[in-house]
């Protein structure tokens, strides 16, 4: 609330996605820059870059920007619609970060077009972001789904004993024991490449569906 009565004092009704990040990178000033681009729901085309060099150094953290896209499409903005306008924002900010020193964005963008709806708008939106954002970014993945069971292992745990030894044997207990009972209480552990599912996230679970 406090934040919402300090924009209003200002004059200040933050419409989209550039009027935000302009605002909290520096305040009315840094808005002033893109105000009427805000207020008209028109992506700015070649202003953000003044935005960034009064505003340097920056770290810019973008997460759900598909999800907001989605929602943005129902909004219009002239002939287009805010999601379309936000796309090609998307590329006019990473074109200026990527000229401006000591300036960094981060977006996150989902794996698949399911975690933002199944439809075609939301398919297209997803395709655009990922056109738009990776033109002059590294796409990056910290942790890719093999991955995890190690990342959170170190985490947690100071010592999980030998991988060649306690491991491995417990692996082989698990696989041995499904087998010799006949009860199959694993499930695929007949499979050969079942053990090593087992050994990969232990001690966390004593299955690998």
């Amino acid at each position: 609330m406090q934040l919402m009565d300090e924009l209003a004092e200002e004059g200040v009704h933050i419409q989209t996605i550039w009027g935000e990040l302009a605002y909290q990178l520096g305040g009315k000033e840094a808005y002033e820059i893109i105000r009427k681009n805000d207020e008209g729901l028109i992506a700015p085309a070649g202003l953000f870059k003044q935005v960034l060099a009064q505003c340097k150094p920056a770290l810019i953290l973008i997460d759900e920007l598909a999800d907001y896209c989605v929602k943005a499409s129902a909004r219009k903005a002239g002939n287009s619609s805010l999601a379309d306008q936000t796309i090609s924002f998307m590329q006019e900010l990473t074109e200026a970060v990527s000229g401006t020193n000591n300036c960094v964005a981060v977006i996150t963008l989902p794996a698949s077009v399911q975690e933002v709806g199944n439809t075609p708008e939301a398919q297209a939106i997803l395709s655009s972001l990922q056109k738009r954002v990776s033109r002059v970014g590294a796409d990056t993945q910290p942790v890719a789904d093999e991955e995890i069971y190690e990342v959170i292992r170190r985490r947690l745990f100071e010592d999980i004993g030998d991988d060649k030894n306690d491991r491995v044997n417990s692996g082989s207990i698990h696989v041995d024991v499904s087998s010799s009972t006949g009860r199959n209480y694993l499930p695929n552990a007949n499979k050969s490449e079942y053990k090593q599912k087992i050994i990969k996230v232990l001690p966390f679970s004593s299955r690998a569906n």
